[in-house]
């Protein structure tokens, strides 16, 4: 885990505003063991399981590029592990040929895992994380797993506010041309009324039913647009119904969040005193004030 720890690293993605930032922490954690490793995050459509969008980080920055890799090429054991959204599964002796599949920073030797991130049931993206093969010292995906666990919640939110932006602006396209619509009708049917009157009034047309019928007209025109804008009040009121419940799972996402950080500072502290324990001459004080942090947590 980086110097920022746990607590700084749920900091970082609490501000992240967009994806590239929280996928920046995210490899500020990996690169602290190994700076030669990578991340990316593979953006699924859920509707063809296909990945549609992929955001490498390595230490050159951040990449995004669309692709169209379909999920069914990864083995069958892959697919089920990332579907479940639950850990990471390694590729093995297959992590070359699949780094190639998925556009990854090809490498010699080097190991691909992955993981699953779940929105309502269904994958959202999968996290790659890729690292060199070493014979000494501890592995990346080793300390990256409480990490990617917090940045799944990031994930979820960012995909939330998304969705909602997305809600908003196809509310406000169909509000425009309805209006746009509305407009030129009445636009058309009062040019054509006018005509009609001023033909009767010369004397050029003694029939006064065209007048009358276009009036008709303009009324059911007037009575279509005021049904229409009911209707569109109804969805605009299932649009905010929606975005309240998205508001309401982002505060949920905020406070599971918090209390990682809570438990990380937590840990953090405990280990500390059993640092000290351990170098404490009366030993048996040391772990009776242990025992009473951790009754105290409780």
């Amino acid at each position: 885990m980086s110097s920022k720890g746990l607590p700084g690293f749920a900091n970082s993605l609490a501000t992240a505003a967009a994806l590239s930032d929280a996928l920046s922490a995210l490899y500020e954690e990996a690169a602290d063991t190994d700076r030669s490793a990578a991340v990316a995050l593979l953006k699924n459509d859920p509707r063809r399981d296909i990945f549609v969008e992929r955001f490498l980080v390595d230490n050159s920055g951040v990449q995004r590029e669309d692709i169209a890799v379909s999920f069914d090429h990864l083995p069958a054991q892959v697919r089920k592990r990332v579907s479940s959204g639950q850990a990471f599964v390694e590729f093995g002796e297959q992590s070359t040929d699949f780094m190639k599949l998925l556009g990854l920073p090809p490498s010699e030797g080097a190991l691909l895992s992955m993981r699953g991130f779940l929105l309502d049931n269904e994958l959202a993206g999968a996290l790659a994380l890729v690292e060199p093969k070493k014979r000494f010292g501890g592995r990346v995906l080793d300390k990256l797993v409480p990490a990617a666990e917090m940045f799944g919640l990031a994930y979820a939110r960012i995909l939330e506010h998304e969705a909602r932006m997305e809600a908003v602006r196809t509310l406000e396209d169909i509000t425009r041309a309805i209006h746009a619509e509305y407009e030129r009708t009445v636009a058309e049917l009062e040019g054509r009324l006018h005509v009609a009157q001023d033909a009767s009034l010369s004397g050029r047309s003694p029939e006064s039913g065209r007048s009358a019928e276009l009036e008709r007209s303009l009324n059911t025109a007037l009575n279509e647009s005021r049904v229409t804008s009911q209707k569109l009040a109804a969805v605009d009121q299932q649009v905010r119904a929606a975005v309240f419940k998205l508001e309401r799972a982002h505060m949920e996402l905020h406070q599971q969040t918090e209390i990682a950080r809570r438990h990380s500072d937590h840990i953090h502290v405990l280990r500390q005193r059993l640092e000290g324990a351990l170098e404490s001459p009366d030993l048996r004080a040391a772990i009776d004030d242990l025992l009473r942090s951790l009754r105290n947590y409780e």
